[in-house]
């Protein structure tokens, strides 16, 4: 049977070694013995309440300045490295620290004034209202995603699918 389930890249990393699991959409790089296909660059924004901006507000007030709202660890491991990559390379320290277990969650809060996320820009699909993401440059605001899958493990269906995404290009 095939089914399509939302999980962290670690978790899926883990099944797709163990052969539970025949390809994910993950955070790359990914470990041995996995192989995988770069298919887009993510982007780290910051995700604020649209009332919190003004003309002359920058992003280490925002961050400084109100709690710092993020997955929790075992939901977003690889978000939650990159945002405080991000953070110590900017000497940054947000007032608080608050976690929720998906990203929906923390856009709501961010709706609601308490707190300010940092987060992929894919957010902009499922952005609610009085919510502004504003980009962030320089070191650690990139990172690629991709296609994994473990080629050690036989399974022609899933090399039929990699073989559509991959060489036809269905995936820009």
């Amino acid at each position: 049977s095939s089914d399509l389930n939302d999980m962290p890249s670690a978790v899926q990393t883990q099944r797709l070694a163990e052969g539970r699991l025949q390809v994910g959409f993950v955070r790359l790089p990914v470990p041995e013995p996995l192989q995988s296909q770069s298919l887009d660059t993510e982007q780290l924004v910051l995700a604020v309440a649209a009332d919190r901006l003004s003309s002359r507000v920058e992003t280490k007030q925002l961050i400084e300045n109100h709690q710092l709202l993020q997955l929790a660890p075992q939901r977003g491991e690889g978000l939650t490295a990159q945002a405080d990559q991000f953070l110590t390379a900017r000497g940054l320290t947000p007032r608080t620290v608050s976690a929720a277990d998906d990203i929906q969650t923390l856009l709501a809060l961010v709706a609601a004034g308490d707190g300010v996320a940092l987060l992929p820009a894919s957010v902009k699909h499922i952005l609610p209202a009085g919510v502004r993401l504003l980009p962030l440059e320089g070191e650690h605001t990139q990172w690629q995603t991709g296609l994994a899958w473990n080629a050690e493990i036989k399974d022609p269906l899933r090399d039929k699918f990699l073989a559509m995404v991959i060489e036809d290009g269905q995936i820009s």
